[in-house]
């Protein structure tokens, strides 16, 4: 259960699933739509859910930035960014990284992904963007 002060519930509808870009490129999520105001005040928490990523090379990086927006078009990075990092020649292992937004957070919110320059080719495997409740 991700969510320790909530329900932790899935809500299948606020769900993205987005491959990884190309090496050197970034690739954004779709947005999900928390709703009217009254909607965000209730406890929510997010994931970020990737794969076992075997292709990520040693030292490269796919990083992982939250992004909202008030009108699901004019994008700002929320300050909460994740890194993860191939190594030992087998890539990075699947995981998951939990956060939250503040109660004034605009009504969408996505994930921008870039990988790395020479990073390896990822662009077979997809992350999810996934909403608890």
């Amino acid at each position: 259960m991700p969510n320790v002060l909530g329900r932790g519930i899935l809500d299948a509808n606020l769900t993205a699933v987005t491959a990884f870009p190309a090496a050197g490129a970034t690739a954004n999520s779709a947005s999900l739509d928390l709703g009217p105001k009254y909607l965000q005040s209730e406890r929510l928490e997010f994931g970020i859910v990737w794969p076992l990523v075997t292709p990520l090379a040693d030292t490269k990086n796919l990083i992982f930035n939250v992004q909202t927006s008030p009108d699901n078009s004019t994008w700002t990075n929320a300050g909460i960014t994740k890194t993860i990092t191939g190594a030992g020649g087998i890539g990075t292992p699947a995981g998951e990284y939990l956060f939250r937004l503040a109660s004034t957070a605009p009504q969408y919110v996505r994930v921008s992904v870039a990988e790395d320059a020479a990073g390896g080719v990822v662009t077979g495997l997809n992350f999810t963007l996934n909403a608890y409740f």
